[in-house]
């Protein structure tokens, strides 16, 4: 069974055991939460990481349908619905995570947020790939590429290897959003907290920054603009 909403005229779908198809595209679109509509130009190239069921990347083809759209989810269910929604639209979508090499297992986060989780493991059935090694594989290079990171927590791994910092530092338009330490919330109890990613934010070459809280209060959002 599945839920749908409609974006752009087009019928967004995701499965019913997670939330409807209508919170991502309130968060994308209503709430422009990557700052889409913000924007005067679009780079050629629209990187797309953690595209869970594709509003972004609907709405990034919708603003700039003559960039080329790389569209890039993990969780294999999710990528189904991301596979259905983006059908039709010149787009290059991709089922791997973010991170070390490893392969992982995904998961949907247990309070019913529909958050795709993803932890190493050997047995997996999803290739991780660092920045670096999926900018290569898919042929992606800076500086004219805007590169969205939406992956809860995957994004880790770019504090670790230097050749990922060098890809963000490579390219024109960054948005991400951060998924900081949380003691109490086990999912995200491993992870880097504020002042380690406040440490890599300082340090990137971009001329206009801007860093931006969550009222969920484990998040944050960081734009990166101009080399």
């Amino acid at each position: 069974m599945e839920c749908a909403v409609e974006l752009f005229g087009r019928r967004i779908v995701r499965t019913c055991d997670i939330p409807s198809a209508r919170a991502a595209v309130e968060e994308v679109y209503v709430g422009d939460t990557y700052g889409l509509r913000q924007r005067k130009s679009f780079p050629g190239t629209i990187v797309d990481i953690g595209a869970n069921i594709g509003a972004f990347s609907i709405c990034a083809n919708h603003a700039a349908p003559m960039s080329r759209l790389v569209a890039i989810e993990a969780h294999p269910a999710t990528y189904e619905c991301l596979c259905k929604n983006l059908f039709g639209l010149t787009t290059e979508i991709h089922n791997v995570a973010l991170g070390d090499g490893s392969m992982v297992s995904c998961a949907y986060e247990p309070h019913g947020t529909g958050r795709s989780l993803f932890v190493n493991d050997s047995a997996g059935s999803v290739k991780s790939m660092g920045l670096k090694e999926m900018f290569d594989a898919f042929s992606i290079k800076g500086p004219d590429v805007l590169l969205k990171v939406d992956c809860e927590g995957g994004e880790r791994v770019l504090l670790d290897n230097p050749q990922d910092a060098e890809i963000i530092n490579s390219v024109a338009s960054v948005v991400m959003e951060l998924h900081l330490c949380c003691p109490a919330w086990p999912p995200f109890n491993h992870l880097p907290g504020e002042e380690r990613w406040k440490e890599f934010f300082n340090a990137c070459r971009h001329k206009k920054k801007e860093w931006r809280g969550s009222t969920i209060g484990n998040c944050a959002m960081i734009k990166l603009e101009g080399l």
